[in-house]
C-alpha cells in the first residue's frame, strides 16, 4: 500500500518538474503579450476614436420644464 521511497522522489522530482514547465510557460505568455502589445499598439499622436457619433445634447435651463 505504501510508495518505498525511491517511488516517492520520483514523484516529487515529476511534480517539481510539471510545476516549473508551467510557470515557464506562464512566462513566456506573458512576455509575449508584452512583445505584442508592443509592436502593435496605437501610436501616440493618433486621437482616440470617438465613442459615439451623436453630439451630446445641452441641458434645459431651469425652469423651461413642461407648460404648467
Amino acid at each position: 500500500m505504501n510508495k518505498d521511497a525511491r517511488q516517492r522522489t520520483g514523484d516529487r522530482q515529476d511534480n517539481r518538474r510539471v510545476f516549473r514547465w508551467g510557470i515557464g510557460a506562464v512566462i513566456a505568455i506573458v512576455i509575449a503579450a508584452v512583445v505584442l502589445n508592443a509592436f502593435f499598439s496605437r501610436p501616440a499622436t493618433e486621437p482616440p476614436p470617438n465613442a459615439t457619433s451623436t453630439p451630446l445634447s445641452t441641458p434645459q435651463p431651469l425652469g423651461a420644464g413642461a407648460p404648467r
